[in-house]
């Protein structure tokens, strides 16, 4: 059940959202109460919410005299709608998981169709706060306040969510080099040999745009132990260095300059354990809404659309604040231009290393197009309680965070190691999705999630796919019409049996779902025995499978070549 006011101030204020005598004062807080509609709105069965009707005529004559409300009907008509419109508002429930947890949605019915699906937020020093869950974004992400903010959501996470405080990154060894960032103008960067692993640091995840002007060299690696001057260091850089301080940090992990660029032996050494510099960083900084490193990601924010109505508060001092109305879906659609930015379509959401950076990263702060939000294993959330919408954000099975020793030691059932597949294929339907500048990093970008997983699966990683369920796997095709073009690379990259060996940005990846999955999805999870039925219902065998690796040391990496010889039915097509 949502706030309990939430009924009764339904009730006291929707005959405020009218029209005035004339243009609206931008200035004006909300619209004059004094020239209200005078519409007559009838309370029937809660389940009915509010309903009245007008005209297609009345409504574009509230248009015209700056309504917005009227403004708001008219965004769900249809060319298609009669003259006469009924119109239904009610509180509408959502079943996807957002935070606040309990945001007030508002849907709109026209003529008996479901046309508008929003939410409802107001800002802290408003009235209306003390009725309304959700709040107006935080638009100064770099400001002294915001980042004590994301300084408590970290202490917090460490201390009551029981799904966090069980991570152990102690486990895991230091980088080989860190960034020492306690004075603000001169940077310095530390070799970890011999230190003491508690060493708490922070990690960036960051698109290079390009290659880098300033990084760590065989040439400068003398000079950079000593000082990284600040004035050299590009903006994104720089925003890093900041929020590291602001969070009561002393070091952070920057690829840029804890790998030496120009020394295959390191970067080989160091990209090996990219999925644990990650894994056991206290918090990611992850610049999502930056394009390259010159842009920076503390700027200011600007605000994002939405229509903002008066409400009335129920109280008996008659106060009016300011309802904020951000419609998500229109005509059960997604809107064609959102009020924020999706979390998939953030600049750093394309890149394929950044997939992994963001899924080994136990805790994250994730400077967006829009906002600041937290993401850790308990929650995604918008800092200062704006409404997020956090169901399409993919998180690694809690069994994958704990240590190593753990890890191994515990037999997941065939219950636990079907969901752990079926995490595993919605990511690698979303790194499908990515790019990386070098074709060949395919494998090696991913290697750290495949480790992860491999280690909880109990089987053989074989490029893309898993022995055990082999005949499963195999089962992938490539979508049409995702936004790109998927192609074999002119680069050997994997096995034409492996989804690996296509190429191309945007490049849609889909499986066969089993009926398990569908299962999970509504919260019902198939025993041990449906799925012992299920595996024994195949009428394919893998004669032989084997793959070469590039580097033998590292069985989640580059392969050279691979052979894979089944024995199946052969059925006609037609």
């Amino acid at each position: 059940e949502s706030h309990p006011h939430w009924r009764g101030v339904f009730s006291a204020q929707l005959g405020l959202l009218g029209e005035s005598e004339g243009p609206i004062d931008p200035t004006l807080p909300f619209l004059d109460i004094s020239n209200v509609f005078q519409l007559r709105w009838e309370l029937g069965p809660p389940r009915n919410g509010y309903s009245y009707e007008t005209t297609r005529g009345a409504i574009a004559s509230g248009l015209l005299r700056s309504c917005r409300w009227c403004r708001v009907i008219y965004a769900a008509l249809k060319t298609s709608d009669p003259a006469r419109i009924s119109v239904v508002v009610r509180k509408q429930g959502v079943h996807q998981p957002c935070t606040p947890e309990d945001t007030q949605f508002l849907a709109v019915h026209i003529n008996g169709q479901e046309r508008l699906l929003g939410y409802v937020y107001t800002s802290d020093d408003d009235p209306a706060a003390a009725y309304i869950l959700a709040r107006n974004l935080i638009l100064d992400v770099g400001s002294p306040h915001t980042l004590a903010l994301a300084k408590k959501h970290l202490k917090n996470c460490q201390g009551t969510h029981d799904r966090c405080t069980h991570l152990n990154p102690v486990s895991y060894s230091l980088p080989t080099r860190l960034i020492d960032c306690t004075d603000p103008t001169h940077s310095r960067l530390i070799s970890t040999e011999g230190a003491h692993c508690s060493y708490s640091y922070a990690a960036l995840s960051y698109a290079w745009g390009g290659d880098q002007r300033y990084k760590t060299t065989t040439s400068n690696i003398s000079a950079y132990l000593n000082e990284i001057n600040s004035a050299h260091l590009p903006p994104t850089i720089l925003d890093a260095l900041t929020v590291t301080r602001a969070l009561g940090l002393r070091y952070l992990w920057i690829d840029a300059f804890c790998i030496v660029q120009d020394s295959e032996e390191d970067k080989k050494h160091e990209i090996k354990r990219m999925g644990d510099i990650y894994r056991g960083s206290y918090v990611t900084i992850i610049a999502g809404n930056a394009k390259g490193v010159s842009e920076g990601f503390l700027q200011d924010r600007d605000a994002t659309s939405s229509i903002t109505l008066p409400f009335i508060c129920p109280d008996t001092e008659g106060r009016v604040g300011k309802l904020h109305f951000c419609p998500l879906f229109q005509n059960y659609s997604t809107l064609l231009m959102p009020p924020c930015t999706p979390f998939e379509n953030e600049p750093i959401n394309t890149r394929g290393w950044c997939l992994q950076e963001y899924l080994m990263s136990p805790r994250a702060l994730f400077f967006t197009t829009n906002t600041l939000q937290y993401h850790c294993q308990t929650t995604v959330a918008n800092l200062g309680e704006a409404f997020c919408d956090s169901h399409r954000n993919l998180r690694l099975p809690d069994q994958l965070f704990r240590s190593n020793d753990a890890t191994t030691s515990l037999e997941p059932s065939l219950q636990e190691r079907h969901r752990g597949r079926t995490v595993w294929w919605r990511i690698a339907m979303l790194y499908a999705l990515r790019a990386t500048t070098v074709p060949s990093d395919r494998f090696i970008a991913f290697g750290g999630v495949a480790d992860m997983f491999g280690r909880f699966l109990r089987t053989e990683y074989v490029a893309g796919l898993w022995r055990s369920t082999l005949v499963d796997d195999l089962l992938w095709s490539m979508n049409e019409g995702r936004g790109g073009d998927a192609a074999r690379s002119t680069e050997y990259l994997a096995p034409s049996w492996s989804w690996a060996a296509l190429c191309g940005d945007h490049m849609g990846l889909s499986m066969i779902t089993p009926v398990y999955d569908y299962l999970e999805d509504e919260g019902i999870g198939p025993d041990d025995d449906f799925v012992a039925r299920r595996g024994s219902e195949s009428f394919v065998e893998v004669i032989q499978c084997r793959i070469k690796l590039k580097d033998p040391r590292f069985p989640f990496g580059a392969v050279t070549e691979g052979i894979l010889t089944r024995h199946a039915c052969v059925v006609p097509c037609v």
